[in-house]
């Protein structure tokens, strides 16, 4: 008799230390969501705000078809800056993928646009002034598109559509340049 009342004992003891662990496994997760939701709200604010909605429309609006040589080396550095922002958005969103067993899509899609404004610092000088000011007025548009995915019905949409919306982004540029030559 004592010994069943030991087993429903110990059985009553592993029960209690496998719910606490469950709930502790719980709490656990439900921390870990909330981190990863608000770094990745910081890392989308970031690149949507800072880079897409003031930097690229603000330097690009600067441009002039006549710059000194001075100027247009102040320029392209500027425009070494917008790659740096976009390159640490990259970074910053492709440990989330990482650390969310994701594909790296948007942290490529990312990477693609840096390229592409790489080449355009690379061309700054032979591109028309036109082309700056329409990447200026295009920027905030794109910018809007992906705090809607991000903000509107879940975080999730980032991950889903966003590449689709940099893609975009890359494909109208690439044509206005393509349009100048």
């Amino acid at each position: 008799m004592k010994r069943r009342y030991i087993t429903l004992l110990v059985i009553f003891i592993l029960l209690i230390a496998a719910i606490y662990l469950w709930n502790e496994k719980n709490e656990e997760s439900k921390t870990r969501n909330t981190i990863y939701l608000t770094q990745l709200s910081k890392d989308v604010e970031f690149l949507t705000t800072t880079v897409m909605l003031n930097s690229i429309p603000d330097t690009f609006e600067l441009y002039s078809d006549e710059f000194t040589e001075e100027e247009l080396s102040l320029f392209k550095n500027s425009l070494q800056i917008i790659n740096r922002e976009l390159s640490v958005a990259s970074v910053n969103i492709e440990k989330i993928e990482d650390i969310d067993d994701r594909d790296n899509t948007l942290s490529e899609s990312i990477d693609e646009l840096r390229q592409l404004f790489s080449e355009i610092q690379e061309d700054a000088g032979k591109i028309d002034k036109d082309v700056f000011i329409k990447i200026s007025e295009i920027a905030p548009d794109y910018s809007r598109k992906l705090n809607d995915l991000f903000y509107k019905p879940s975080a999730e949409n980032i991950f889903k559509k966003g590449p689709d919306v940099l893609e975009e982004m890359n494909q109208e540029i690439e044509e206005l340049i393509k349009q100048d030559k």
